[in-house]
């Protein structure tokens, strides 16, 4: 099987040898399925820094949600006005639905990975079959004519 390398560096000439051996293997369809796989790998390693980035902010989000709880449990234990309690507990709400948003991110972004990982190993499938397909380069020695004759 000819290396992906060697097509995507030199298609022309690989075109041209494949046509010496009166052969239709499909180069530019490998082109294409090579580029739309580096395409697909770039945005899942895309998607992975973001739901990594996603799950780090989660976890900034609950300490900042302890400290509001024990701001709160403190405040209430010492009888402070109910006006500052209320701003507490208003901001502890508030801390709690951002958590509760920020855990819907990596699962929607672990759904979308799952979706490119599915096409990814399609599109390779694909790949490798069409690679299979191409014939070794003839030596330069060798003569062109209509067959092996």
């Amino acid at each position: 099987m000819l290396d992906i390398n060697l097509i995507r560096e030199k298609p022309e000439w690989v075109k041209e040898q494949v046509a010496k051996r009166n052969d239709k293997a499909p180069i530019d369809e490998i082109l294409a399925g090579d580029e739309r796989r580096r395409e697909i790998l770039q945005e899942v390693e895309a998607l992975r820094r973001q739901r990594n980035d996603a799950s780090k902010q989660i976890g900034q989000l609950m300490g900042s949600l302890k400290k509001l709880e024990a701001a709160l449990a403190r405040a209430e234990k010492e009888g402070e006005e109910e006006t500052a309690v209320n701003d507490l507990r208003a901001q502890l709400a508030e801390a709690e639905a951002k958590i509760e948003a920020a855990k819907n991110a990596p699962r929607l972004i672990g759904e979308r990975i799952a979706v490119l990982d599915e096409e990814l190993r399609e599109v390779e499938a694909t790949l490798q079959t069409n690679l299979s397909w191409v014939p070794n380069m003839p030596h330069e020695s060798t003569p062109v004519g209509p067959d092996e004759t």
